[in-house]
C-alpha cells in the first residue's frame, strides 16, 4: 500500500508541476521547469518541448494545450486526447529569456535521461536475448555448468 500511496503522490506532483507550466507568474513558471526536471519523468517533455517552441496554450479553465507545428490542431498535455480549438480561448504562457534558460537545459537533462533509459533497456533486452539463445543451444544441463 506504501508504494501504491507513493505513486499516487508522484503523479499528482507531475501534474500539478506540468499544470504550473501555464501559470501567469514567471516564478512559478520557473519553478514548475525545475520540479518537472527533477522530477525525470521525460513524459514531461512534450509540454516542455511545446513551451520552448511556442506551441503550447492554456485555455480559460487551466487546461495545457500543445499544438502542433501548423497550430490548427491541439491535444491535451496530461491526456494526450485531441482537442477542438475552435471554441477555445486560449492564451500563452508568458516566458522569458531566464525562462529560455532553464527551459533548456532541463529539455536537454530529461533527453539525455531518456536516452540512457532506453539505452539500457535495449542493453538488457540484449542480455536476456543472448543469455535465451545459449539456453537454447545448450540445454538446461550445458547452460548451468556454464559451457
Amino acid at each position: 500500500m506504501g508504494l501504491l500511496s507513493f505513486s499516487i503522490v508522484e503523479a499528482n506532483d507531475f501534474e500539478l508541476a506540468l499544470q504550473d507550466l501555464g501559470n501567469k507568474s514567471r516564478t512559478k513558471i520557473k519553478k514548475a521547469i525545475k520540479e518537472l526536471g527533477n522530477q525525470g519523468n521525460p513524459a514531461a517533455l512534450p509540454a516542455l518541448e511545446a513551451l520552448k517552441g511556442n506551441r503550447l496554450r492554456i485555455s480559460d479553465d487551466g487546461i495545457l494545450i500543445i499544438l502542433n507545428e501548423s497550430g490548427d490542431k491541439g491535444r491535451n498535455a496530461l491526456s494526450k486526447k485531441q482537442v477542438d480549438l475552435k471554441p477555445l480561448n486560449l492564451r500563452k504562457p508568458r516566458i522569458n529569456n531566464s525562462v529560455r534558460r532553464i527551459l533548456s537545459s532541463t529539455i536537454g537533462k530529461l533527453q539525455l535521461q531518456s536516452r540512457v533509459s532506453q539505452y539500457s533497456f535495449s542493453c538488457s533486452r540484449t542480455i536476456v536475448k543472448k543469455t535465451f539463445e545459449r539456453f537454447s543451444r545448450t540445454g538446461r544441463k550445458g547452460f548451468t555448468q556454464g559451457n
